[in-house]
């Protein structure tokens, strides 16, 4: 069994009554320069991102090249999510319609992928 001297009891009984938390406003001393515009406050989230990357790009950061996004429209190969926004037809119905074979299609990776040549057959072979 642990004994403990009867003055840092109360010390300790004292403590945990009172609050813990202290305030986090630093006020700044004096306007921020150049090289602290990283640490300046921001008026917007859209402020914020652009001192982020100003700040990874004088880090050093390099970001990964970006591939150029080609509109849904352009596309020739489809994830199953975009033949479901172009048709209006459930993943479940894409997937039955290439277990039955009736839509062909392949994976890549994990994903499956499907030409909109071939959606566009599958599509004209429904009966409305």
């Amino acid at each position: 069994m642990a004994t403990y001297d009867p003055k840092e009891l109360a010390g300790f009984r004292s403590t945990l009554g009172t609050s813990l938390t202290k305030s986090a406003t630093v006020s700044p001393t004096a306007a921020p320069t150049g090289s602290d515009t990283a640490l300046a406050p921001l008026a917007s989230p859209g402020e914020a991102l652009v001192g982020l990357v100003g700040l990874l790009d004088q880090l050093g950061y390099r970001r990964k090249t970006e591939r150029p996004a080609a509109a849904l429209g352009e596309k020739i190969l489809l994830t199953l999510g975009e033949a479901q926004a172009l048709t209006g037809l459930s993943r479940d119905q894409l997937k039955r319609a290439i277990a039955a074979g009736e839509l062909r299609a392949g994976k890549i990776g994990r994903a499956w992928r499907v030409r909109r040549s071939d959606l566009a057959d599958y599509i004209a072979k429904l009966p409305l």
